[in-house]
């Protein structure tokens, strides 16, 4: 079962923190409600969760059909975190795997 929450509601604990791509070097950094992904706030007006064969997943929404499709090719729309502790990211149009950015604690 789905759980929605507002920009006002904290984002999964598990996906808190400073992420990176080492593949590509895409950066995701979560704090509280806020999600920047390659330096630029995901505009969601909701999200939410759901716990799906032992992954946890989130999935961003707006309220603005008219934005839709933009939404969903210019941001991130889902994370998950699969049941072996993987961090992903994806939209439309591409995905990314996450690990802990340990570079930016030494900055």
């Amino acid at each position: 079962m789905m759980s929605r929450f507002t920009r006002k509601d904290e984002l999964p604990p598990q996906m808190q923190g400073d992420w990176v791509d080492p593949e590509d070097g895409a950066t995701l950094v979560i704090a509280g409600s806020d999600a920047r992904f390659q330096g630029a706030s995901i505009q969601y007006d909701w999200f939410e969760v759901e716990e799906k064969s032992g992954a946890l997943c989130v999935y961003f929404g707006i309220d603005d059909p008219a934005r839709e499709d933009n939404f969903v090719r210019e941001n991130l729309v889902g994370l998950v975190i699969d049941p072996e502790g993987n961090f992903h990211g994806y939209n439309t149009k591409f995905g990314c795997t996450f690990v802990k950015n340990h570079a930016s604690a030494n900055v």
